[in-house]
């Protein structure tokens, strides 16, 4: 008996928690996918694009939607651009940005297209980001596909959600296609 009301617990704590949960399991797992077409208020992050900035950047989103009564999902990110990454700056976002449910014609509002993207998740502290970021450009480099985008980071856990810095999630996605030099199918 003790057995199944632990279990429960398990169950439960997944019901509850389940996307975090998972996402620890599989953190380390790099997917292909399909997205849908997104909106999101991007904010510039100011130089020297530190962490700082980007926090700045982020409650400048947030002060923006509530003003202008966007509908907010209370989710964050920033916009890595791909030159950086290429230069191993993986903290220096050029954008903070807030998914939200509706295109606006306020300033700022984005739409991400809908097409294929890699992404992976990031468990720890943000400034060790770089290591998932080598994964994911190792993946695409082995598995012939072009980087096409900046990258867009998703916190899933981050401060707002947590104190511990070893429990942040982040989502790093990239557009993506296959390599045009891709011979790997002569017929």
């Amino acid at each position: 008996m003790m057995n199944s009301g632990r279990h429960s617990h398990i169950h439960r704590f997944k019901q509850d928690f389940g996307p975090a949960f998972i996402v620890l399991e599989v953190s380390d797992d790099i997917m292909v996918e399909n997205v849908d077409k997104q909106c999101i208020l991007v904010q510039k992050v100011n130089a020297p694009y530190s962490l700082e900035q980007v926090s700045i950047a982020t409650k400048e989103c947030f002060v923006r939607s509530f003003k202008e009564q966007l509908p907010v999902f209370f989710q964050s990110g920033a916009i890595v651009p791909y030159s950086r990454i290429r230069q191993q700056r993986y903290t220096e976002a050029s954008f903070a940005f807030l998914p939200i449910d509706i295109m606006s014609n306020i300033d700022g509002t984005m739409e991400l297209p809908e097409g294929q993207c890699v992404c992976t998740y990031h468990t720890g502290d943000y400034c060790s980001i770089g290591c998932s970021y080598e994964r994911l450009l190792a993946y695409c480099s082995d598995n012939k596909l072009d980087i096409i985008s900046d990258s867009f980071e998703f916190a899933v856990n981050d401060y707002l959600s947590t104190k511990d810095e070893n429990e942040y999630i982040t989502k790093i996605m990239f557009y993506v296609k296959k390599s045009s030099g891709d011979q790997s199918n002569p017929n």
